[in-house]
């Protein structure tokens, strides 16, 4: 089924752990299809460049790259097959593809849904006739499943083998808008069917469940099977496959005995925040430690960069970036090596973040060092910046120009909100005839529609600062020594198991269940920020009779509640605190003054003629818990 051919081979000199098992990698990245194919160009490139770098930290020497062109059906199975040739028992491989999905009629015969998943190559067809084609210039799920197995076979009990799957199989129709990049989106090859919608990635041919003796596997996928996959932006702007961004940035914040459970987790929280209409799937050995407990922890290494002429440094290249949480304006304190076995030594010179990058960033020191001196300390962030804390809209020129004029008034008086170019933007605003409409830009996913009359301007502005809230708000974590997290868990009668991420139908009596592990009392307040990115605090709640919610140390209370649409993934940010915290009366007022931290800015209680009342973050806990509403 496969044939030989000699491919692209990235940094195979890099060492290999001390017992000799190798770690290999097979890259298959399509950006750029034929221009006649009908298939959109994607920021694959981009997804390659992120992927190499990030497994190359974690160890793997052997990463082969098939980029556009090379990655032709024949050639995509030739990569295959010389990756079988060259694994032994114990080595760890991860398969990744970036590119577009599409399904095909099932020739077959083994599927209930009568279509096939499928892998669009280079040279797959956009559009067949679906009596004659029989799926050779796609990669279907059964060539998929066949590889999976001969893999684990070879690797054996100690192997590892992970495959990310970053596309999709489901929809209709790519939109046209060329903000919004669908990787998938065309209509299968088949003729008229009524299948029957798919679970999970969709992917039934590869075999999840590992026989003794084989090797773990895992799959990760950016969308479930009835989903669309959307790409996603960086803080810069720039456009990635929503599982590539997700998973590199997830690892930067494991640990070595962390699961691939942890690590799906992870991702689904970034994938919340960044494209929170689809949901991401893992099956396999999701309670398996990430790479056999080899993972390679983010580090804070870094070098000097001399001044000219000099042994005196000014500046320093840290070896993390945007991706580890590193951000512009963070402050690092350099103290001696000692110092990062627990001591408390003041820091030797201080410096400030003046440029981050994906993966790494430049820290200006106060002042100048002797290189010999800098190589002797270790860097610990004093002082941490949040990334975005604030939210791009871009609009270009209404019809209604009063309504224009009203609007950018509007939007002028709230800090949350930054006027930004079209590629910049997290949602667009424009006129449609008589209605002002949201959209989110990544997605083109409509936010919000509002009729044209004289209170659409204060009405589009709340609505752009609920969202600027939440897309703010989502990511945030911090731990917080004094508490541990809340175990929460919402039970409905005959929900659905086994499921990646834990799913809730919408209209369904639901309880939700709150422990507190802690040896003392917390307070206890939830913000909900749906799909669509309207925040609702569901506790404390003075409607409900729980104007003030207090779990006493080691207690379990259970809150009956009802769930409702839209459908998608949903956060539950929860905030632990010694004193009440009133987050219904911090989310609905507006800060009006820049602050160091996105919770100051975002929960900010302003009143005229006072000083503002801050949130004290040194007393806060905060965590989530993300769960996907369905139908």
């Amino acid at each position: 089924m496969f044939k030989n051919l000699a491919i692209m081979v990235l940094g195979i000199c890099l060492a290999q752990m001390t017992w000799g098992k190798q770690k290999h990698a097979l890259l298959i990245m399509i950006g750029q299809y034929p221009a006649n194919s009908g298939w959109p160009a994607l920021h694959a490139n981009n997804d390659a460049q992120i992927l190499a770098q990030t497994l190359q930290k974690q160890g793997f020497g052997q990463i082969i790259v098939l980029k556009d062109q090379q990655a032709t059906a024949a050639n995509i199975r030739a990569a295959c097959t010389n990756l079988l040739t060259s694994l032994h028992t114990g080595d760890q491989v991860v398969v990744a593809f970036s590119g577009h999905g599409q399904q095909v009629f099932d020739w077959s015969n083994d599927e209930k849904d009568q279509l096939d998943e499928a892998l669009v190559a280079y040279d797959s067809p956009r559009r067949a006739n679906p009596n004659t084609y029989k799926g050779d210039k796609h990669i279907i799920d059964d060539e998929i499943g066949f590889f999976v197995q001969q893999a684990k076979a070879r690797l054996g009990a100690n192997g590892h083998v992970l495959m990310l799957l970053d596309c999709c199989h489901a929809g209709t129709g790519a939109r046209t808008n060329a903000q919004a990049r669908l990787r998938g989106g065309a209509a299968p090859i088949a003729p008229p069917l009524d299948p029957l919608p798919d679970i999970g990635s969709g992917f039934k041919e590869v075999e999840n469940n590992t026989r003794g003796g084989e090797a773990v596997f895992v799959l990760l996928a950016g969308a479930a099977a009835t989903q669309q996959n959307f790409e996603v932006k960086n803080n810069a702007g720039e456009a990635f496959g929503a599982l590539s961004y997700s998973f590199c940035e997830a690892l930067q914040y494991l640990h070595p005995k962390d699961t691939y459970q942890v690590l799906f987790d992870k991702i689904a929280l970034i994938l919340a925040q960044k494209a929170p209409f689809q949901t991401p799937t893992i099956e396999g050995n999701a309670e398996a430690v990430v790479f056999a407990g080899q993972l390679v922890p983010a580090t804070a290494a870094f070098e000097g960069i001399l001044e000219k002429s000099t042994a005196y440094c000014r500046r320093v290249r840290l070896a993390a970036g945007q991706l580890a949480g590193v951000f512009a304006n963070a402050v690092f304190g350099f103290v001696p090596k000692t110092a990062a076995r627990g001591d408390t030594l003041p820091p030797v010179v201080r410096g400030t973040v003046i440029e981050s990058g994906v993966f790494g960033a430049i820290v200006e020191l106060d002042n100048p060092v002797p290189l010999s001196v800098l190589q002797e300390l270790h860097p610990v962030e004093i002082e941490h910046a949040w990334g975005a804390t604030s939210v791009g809209v871009y609009w270009g020129d209404f019809q209604n120009k009063l309504l224009q004029k009203q609007l950018e008034q509007m939007l002028q008086s709230y800090p949350l909100l930054v006027r930004v170019p079209a590629h910049q933007a997290t949602y667009e605003l424009f006129q449609k005839s008589d209605s002002c409409v949201v959209l989110h830009s990544a997605t083109q996913i409509r936010a919000s529609q509002v009729l044209v009359n004289e209170h659409t301007a204060s009405d589009v502005a709340e609505t752009l600062r609920t969202l600027a809230q939440a897309a703010i708000l989502r990511p945030i974590e911090i731990c917080n020594p004094k508490f541990e997290k809340l175990t929460v868990q919402l039970k409905q009668l005959n929900a659905p198991t086994n499921t990646a991420l834990p799913q809730v139908r919408v209209g369904v009596p639901t309880t939700l269940l709150l422990h507190n592990p802690n040896d003392t009392p917390v307070f206890v307040a939830i913000a909900d920020i749906q799909p669509n990115g309207i925040i609702n605090v569901l506790l404390p709640n003075v409607n409900s009779g729980l104007p003030e919610f207090e779990l006493a140390a080691h207690e379990t209370r259970q809150l009956d509640l009802r769930v409702s649409p839209p459908l998608g993934t949903e956060v539950y940010k929860i905030f632990l605190t010694p004193t009440f915290l009133d987050v219904g009366a911090l989310i609905s007022s507006r800060g009006d003054a820049p602050l160091a931290h996105p919770l100051q800015k975002l929960f900010q209680k302003t009143y005229r003629g006072q000083t503002p009342n801050l949130l004290n973050i040194n007393q806060l806990l905060v965590s989530s818990y993300v769960f996907q509403l369905i139908d």
